[in-house]
């Protein structure tokens, strides 16, 4: 009997090849959604056109400069734009406005808050006539003074470089000066011609219609000086003929 042969090779396969897919883990899609929403964020707050300035609101009284320079503004991201600098730099510029303020009103405003300066006198020097607040601030060059101005103008009889933004005088010479354009013509009977000052603001020289110059101390009490002159002129008027000088307490010189 015979043998069959049994063929083996038909008992073996070869190994099936692996098959490889692709897999994104969920920590990649975490975070590749975390960088959409942030990118996503970044542009609608710093690119899209959402918070860009359209509005510049005013309460006060602006300037057509004014206006023309926060014009500039417009176009900006309302969240970038630096309310100090803007601020710093307007007040700085705008001298006759004792302080500019700068709000931000979400999403495309701002607000400009403006506190003008009053005068409280004129300042004359021979480069011109300028505006000084109760501050002692030159804030504003005059080009010519008013007819019908009713503010005290002290002349700068050394006629020093007088720039705007600078304090030149201080608070107790404003108000010497106020009270003796307000006083003098009731008190001694004389008319004020020119306020002046000399080497300092602790001395005010006033000419008369009189005739003569009244030199005072703006350190000491107004009316104790102006009734010193009210004696010294009714008693000695027809001597006066230069100046009567009251800068020493108790004592008063004539010429």
């Amino acid at each position: 009997m015979k043998k069959r042969k049994f063929d083996y090779s038909r008992l073996y396969y070869p190994t099936p090849k692996e098959k490889r897919g692709f897999y994104i883990s969920a920590n990649f899609i975490k975070v590749s959604i975390f960088v959409l929403i942030i990118g996503g964020l970044g542009y609608f707050i710093f690119l899209s056109p959402f918070f860009s300035l359209r509005n510049v609101f005013f309460e006060g009284e602006p300037t057509d400069e004014l206006k023309l320079d926060l014009d500039n503004y417009k176009g900006k991201n309302v969240l970038l734009v630096s309310q100090e600098n803007i601020r710093e730099n307007l007040n700085k510029k705008y001298t006759i406005y004792k302080n500019i303020d700068i709000y931000k009103g979400l999403p495309d405003s701002i607000k400009v808050i403006l506190y003008k300066r009053t005068r409280s006198f004129i300042w004359q020097t021979q480069s011109g006539a300028y505006s000084v607040d109760e501050d002692g601030v030159i804030y504003e060059k005059i080009s010519s003074i008013p007819a019908d101005n009713q503010s005290p103008i002290v002349t700068d009889n050394k006629s020093l470089p007088a720039q705007l933004g600078q304090k030149i005088v201080v608070g107790d010479f404003i108000q010497f000066v106020n009270e003796v354009s307000a006083k003098f013509n009731e008190k001694t009977k004389m008319k004020i011609s020119q306020i002046g000052v000399e080497e300092t603001t602790y001395h005010l020289h006033i000419k008369t219609d009189a005739g003569f110059m009244v030199m005072l101390d703006t350190m000491r009490n107004l009316d104790d000086q102006l009734e010193d002159l009210g004696l010294i002129h009714s008693k000695y008027g027809s001597d006066i003929k230069e100046y009567v000088d009251l800068r020493i307490a108790g004592r008063a010189y004539y010429k």
